[in-house]
């Protein structure tokens, strides 16, 4: 994934306005802050809910700060296990040197005005600029930037009692200078209850201190532990948050000096007896990454930091050297990379002097405020900051048996084509297939429908993220849903002989299938499961080609369908082609044809013939020249006729006739006259019926003989009542009825029906 900056809240004054301190959030992740001006003035907390979506437009105002209760809040706010947020105000308050306040949740959301739990009176502190921390028994600690016995800041407890706070706080340190002066950042406890924090000013070179002040078995000591004295070199001026890791490290900002005078990022190490007796910097600004940095610092799960810087980065409308960033230094095997990232530069349009602490949240996702942009500042979302290893796809949409690669890896925004692992899932399962654990993987059958991932690991710093196809794997469209089919006779489709197909697709469900047989691309049978999986091919299906169709959902929920012809899939009627008196049967297979000679109840040779193309279809078979040998009928596709002469089993010559139309179909052949020469009977699409009466391989009369309705198809040609003349067999579609036209030379004599009564039977031959 890539991350992605959205704007959530562009503050227009009645609703807030400058907020310098960063967000918190509740339980349900909505997002608490407080501005330092707007609302009636004198500042605002505010909330911006969490909806389905994402994140209300606009914030809600829970306190109009009135002077009364406080002014100019600046600090972070604290949320505790019930809900209720703790904070601080600059100014103003009963002493009018700012106050320490709750907010009560209630059943409905919040109390209407904040409680204050103190108002400062100068002595005991005074313009509390940080915000809250509290520890176990839920006694809350801070700092002020003024006040105390020097009047350059304080720490201070304010005590839990069983019904609610102190009235007045307990100064803990009133700094002199010389230990610190104008402490402006949270402080951070350890897992012992030690405290740390900065101070903006003090210290032996007067560019601030870092400083511990350490629990006792009594409560804490007399006076602060100077860890750091900055000198300027190593940073001046710090007044953000500390942030310490699992080791007991200290990280922070310095908002100048450094090589280039605009700030530091350092790190001061624990040791066995303590800490280090001086800060390593990691990083000196330099206005294009980022320029006086205010802000405490977050991690991610690798260590890497995370933090913002008031100016620098890319130059923006404002002109100079830019309007703020959010930057990442990356955790490493040695240490630290020597820079670091800008995630955003701002413009002033998407915020302008970022401030406070950055927020994660637990996909990840970062949040903070600007002081100033959009209209009155903002709050943001960085959504997928901490998840700065990118891996893009080859494709968002994988297919069956179709390779899908890991495209381009990056780390920290840098190309990375080493020390990387891979591992392919479906549907958060280890993949089996081919590549399951290279850059490269193809998607089996059993992944269809399925949601494709990988997860990929850098060994160069352990940043592992998981990067997901947005489509699920689709059937391959190359795969043809497979099929056998049942009931040929010597791998060639007979008519009468009825054909079963079976699927053979491993992920075909046990019931839904879909079966259409069609021939010559006309549907003959359509039906689901039982009812379509078998057909008996007709005589009317003589000479073209049987195909099957199949269509189902899979297993996976994907649509399947297969198309392909039957086996040996065309026919014609039986004739005596070797004069033995024996009918044989001529069949044609894919186009191409062959005979096989009959003893009468088993073929005893099998005679191939060249291939005119699989466009060409074996019609009928009887003898048009007259020589006492059956001839070939034949009909292309686009509805012209032909003859192929034959010596036996061996074609002789070849004939061609006029095409009478692609609609026209020759459905049978028979001396329909009594001239001894085997006539053409042809069939419309429409139903219309005509004879070609033939000389030999010549027609010398076309005869209409009306239509009996496009229901009713003609099935041969054969001499019923003896006149010598041979009649029309034909059969009704829909209710299986047979009709014999008696022909007297080429005209319908008289019409016999035969009432079968059931279209389930058919007639095949005549």
């Amino acid at each position: 994934m890539a991350a992605s900056f959205t704007t959530l809240v562009s503050f227009d004054g009645p609703d807030g306005a400058y907020p310098a301190a960063g967000l918190v959030a509740d339980a349900q992740g909505d997002l608490f802050g407080t501005t330092e001006s707007g609302g009636s003035f004198e500042g605002t907390v505010f909330e911006i809910a969490k909806t389905a979506t994402g994140y209300a437009s606009s914030p809600t105002v829970l306190v109009d700060f009135n002077g009364a209760d406080g002014a100019g809040p600046r600090g972070d706010l604290l949320v505790d296990a019930n809900g209720d947020l703790f904070g601080t105000t600059q100014v103003l308050g009963s002493s009018r040197n700012g106050t320490v306040f709750e907010l009560v949740k209630t059943d409905t959301g919040y109390a209407g005005s904040p409680t204050t739990l103190v108002s400062f009176s100068g002595p005991d502190g005074a313009a509390p600029a940080a915000g809250l921390i509290a520890d176990a028994n839920g006694d809350l600690f801070g700092t002020t930037s003024f006040g105390g016995s020097s009047d350059v800041g304080t720490v201070f407890e304010i005590a839990k009692t069983a019904t609610g706070y102190a009235s007045s706080p307990t100064t803990l340190v009133s700094f002199d200078i010389a230990d610190g002066d104008r402490p402006l950042g949270n402080l951070v406890a350890d897992a012992d209850g030690n405290l740390f924090g900065t101070t903006k000013l003090g210290g032996s070179s007067g560019d601030g201190t870092l400083f511990e002040l350490a629990k006792t078995a009594t409560g804490y000591a007399g006076s602060p532990t100077v860890l750091v004295n900055f000198n300027g070199a190593n940073g001046a001026s710090p007044d953000g948050t500390l942030l310490a890791d699992a080791n007991g490290d200290l990280f922070g900002t310095a908002q100048q000096s450094g090589g280039s005078n605009v700030g530091t990022l350092f790190e001061l190490a624990k040791t066995a007896t303590g800490y280090a007796s001086s800060p390593t910097v990691l990083v000196n600004f330099n206005i294009t990454d980022g320029a006086f940095p205010s802000a405490g610092l977050i991690a991610d799960s690798q260590g890497d930091l995370f933090g913002t810087t008031m100016e620098g980065g890319s130059t923006s409308a404002g002109g100079g050297s830019g309007e703020g960033t959010v930057f990442e230094l990356d955790k490493t095997a040695g240490g630290y990379a020597s820079s670091p990232i800008v995630l955003v530069s701002f413009n002033g349009t998407n915020g302008l002097f970022p401030e406070g602490t950055l927020l994660a949240d637990a996909n990840g996702n970062v949040f903070g405020t600007t002081q100033e942009g959009g209209n009155s500042g903002t709050a943001f979302e960085i959504a997928g900051a901490f998840d700065d290893l990118f891996v893009t796809l080859s494709s968002n949409s994988p297919l069956q048996d179709s390779p899908i690669s890991v495209s381009q890896v990056t780390d920290a925004g840098a190309a990375v084509t080493t020390d990387l692992s891979y591992q392919w899932q479906v549907n958060g399962v280890n993949a089996t297939g081919t590549g399951a654990t290279t850059a490269s993987y193809t998607p089996t059958e059993a992944d269809e429908g399925g949601a494709l991932s990988v997860i990929v690991t850098y060994a160069g710093d352990g940043d592992s993220t998981t990067a997901t196809a947005a489509n699920a794997v689709a059937e391959s469209p190359a795969e043809n849903a497979s099929f056998t089919v049942a009931g040929l006779v010597n791998g060639h489709v007979e008519p009468n002989h009825a054909l079963t197909a079976t699927v053979t697709e491993p992920d075909a469900p046990g019931s839904g299938i879909t079966y259409t047989w069609q021939v010559d691309g006309v549907t003959k049978l359509t039906g689901v499961d039982a009812a379509g999986s078998s057909y008996t091919p007709q005589a009317g299906d003589a000479g073209k080609s049987l195909t099957l169709s199949v269509s189902f959902t899979d297993t996976h929920g994907l649509a399947e369908s297969g198309t392909g012809p039957v086996g040996s899939v065309a026919l014609a009627t039986p004739y005596d082609l070797n004069g033995d008196s024996v009918s044989d049967f001529v069949f044609q297979n894919n186009g191409t044809p062959g005979i096989w000679l009959w003893n009468g109840s088993a073929p005893t040779a099998e005679v191939a013939l060249t291939n005119p193309g699989a466009s060409w279809h074996i019609v009928a078979s009887r003898d048009v020249s007259g020589d006492g040998n059956a001839d070939l009928i034949w009909q292309n596709s686009d509805g012209t006729p032909g003859v192929w002469l034959m010596n036996g089993t061996t074609p002789i010559a070849e004939v061609g006739l006029t095409n009478p139309g692609s609609s026209w179909h020759i459905v049978a052949a028979g001396d329909v006259n009594g001239d001894g020469n085997a006539d053409l009977v042809w069939q419309n699409s429409d139903g219309t019926l005509g004879v070609w009466e033939m000389n030999g391989t010549t027609p010398i009369a076309e005869t209409g003989l009306g239509n009996p309705g496009s229901n009713w198809k003609v099935v041969g040609a054969a001499d019923y009542n003896g006149d010598g003349n041979d009649d029309i067999l034909l059969q009704n579609s829909t209710n299986g009825n047979l009709q014999i036209d008696l022909m007297n030379g080429t005209s319908i004599a008289s019409t016999v029906s035969l009432a079968v009564g059931d279209p389930s039977w058919h007639a095949v031959s005549t």
